[in-house]
């Protein structure tokens, strides 16, 4: 072979010249072989750490209506429930009733936190997991605002809920934030535009 290549292809400096041409053809696949490992590893690792720490998934609260067959109903129950592959991990879940809270400033005086915020040491939860969290404090109102924070190990998620009762039927909508970017949003297609801006943190 190597004969041939110096009989035919111009001798020694041709030689030298086509064994280059393997070499760097070499070391390029070497290179791109190497590359592939490195991105395996990196995904490998990134499955080890979102199994570790939970990932992206992320809790959601939601509303539960109780009604007589084919009515809406009220809402009676706050609902958690866990999205995304991985589990959360020592969850913790502060609910703040935003209504109470307007109240009780504007009567003024002294109250407790207890009259208008609740917590929830929830633990480990997994995939399809949930569960009643609690009973709503006024059913009987037709405006429920609720600011939820929870904890896990792979953050802290801040839920704003707003659930509106216009001309005898419910219109709800949620929208959940880790780290100032927006997860998860559910808006009602009969939720009034008007107050959307009660789904941002600074809303009133």
């Amino acid at each position: 072979m190597l004969n041939w290549i110096v009989q035919n292809l111009g001798g020694p400096t041709s030689l030298i010249f086509v064994g280059a041409i393997i070499s760097a053809v070499g070391a390029v696949w070497a290179q791109i072989d190497s590359n592939r490992q490195n991105h395996e590893i990196l995904e490998l690792n990134q499955k080890i750490t979102n199994t570790v720490t939970g990932g992206d998934s992320y809790p959601d609260i939601g509303p539960v209506f109780v009604a007589k067959h084919g009515e809406q109903g009220d809402i009676r129950y706050l609902h958690l429930t866990h999205f995304g592959k991985y589990p959360l991990y020592d969850l913790v879940v502060i609910v703040t009733d935003l209504e109470k809270l307007d109240q009780l400033r504007k009567r003024g005086g002294p109250y407790n936190m207890n009259e208008y915020m609740w917590r929830f040491h929830i633990g480990t939860i997994g995939k399809g997991f949930e569960q009643k969290l609690m009973e709503v404090p006024n059913p009987k109102a037709e405006t429920m605002r609720f600011n939820i924070i929870s904890f896990a190990r792979n953050g802290q998620f801040n839920q704003r809920c707003v659930y509106k009762k216009i001309n005898g039927e419910w219109v709800t909508a949620s929208r959940l934030v880790k780290e100032g970017q927006v997860v998860f949003e559910n808006v009602g297609p009969k939720f009034p535009k008007e107050i959307l801006s009660l789904l941002s943190q600074d809303g009133s």
